[in-house]
């Protein structure tokens, strides 16, 4: 698991190294989890990484308490595809 973009800033850069690592490793669902203070940057990076994604990807939001987590997949019609790993 990694701590990307942990200790850094939400913005155009992060959001380019995680389209690069979606679009390189195609995982099935790609999580991006905030918790506390790190949502309002969380919600950012994930609407920029959307952007740069395209029309082919999409996400959906949780939120439990005070942590909040998006799931980016592939669409499938208008529905995110979310993928467990096999």
């Amino acid at each position: 698991m990694s701590n990307l973009g942990q200790e850094r800033h939400a913005g155009a850069p992060l959001a380019k190294e995680l389209h690069h690592r979606i679009i390189a490793n195609q995982p099935g669902t790609f999580i991006l989890f905030a918790h506390g203070f790190a949502r309002p940057g969380a919600r950012t990076l994930e609407r920029s990484t959307m952007k740069l994604l395209g029309t082919a990807y999409g996400s959906e939001e949780r939120q439990l308490g005070d942590c909040l987590m998006f799931f980016i997949g592939k669409k499938v019609g208008e529905t995110v595809e979310v993928r467990a790993p096999v």
